[in-house]
């Protein structure tokens, strides 16, 4: 199956990446968990689905904070918040974050 071959390469290439510290393989890692994310939706494998959006989410963070892109870093936190397509979030911050001084917007 493509989704889950898409899948276990974006593992190979996010560990090579750690080894060897080449960005390529840190593009090709999101490159294939979004092959992988194509395949495995939401609607279909919610629980697959999220553990996509979360690996995804870690990876384009680091990618965006290596290649110091604000739009990357903006598309890791929607994919790390893991929100189903079509459906908004209304409140992004925790209750608790919400009362917080510190976290005060």
């Amino acid at each position: 199956d493509y989704g889950y071959i898409s899948y276990k390469l974006s593992g190979l290439f996010f560990n090579y990446w750690k080894q060897k510290e080449d960005i390529q393989a840190l593009r090709d890692a999101v490159f294939q968990l979004r092959e992988a994310e194509k395949i495995y939706t939401y609607a279909l494998f919610p629980a697959f689905w999220a553990e996509i959006q979360g690996k995804l989410g870690q990876m384009l963070a680091l990618l965006g904070n290596i290649t110091k892109s604000t739009e990357i870093s903006e598309i890791a936190i929607t994919a790390s918040m893991g929100t189903p397509p079509g459906k908004h979030r209304r409140n992004p911050l925790p209750a608790r974050a919400k009362r917080c001084r510190r976290f005060a917007l």
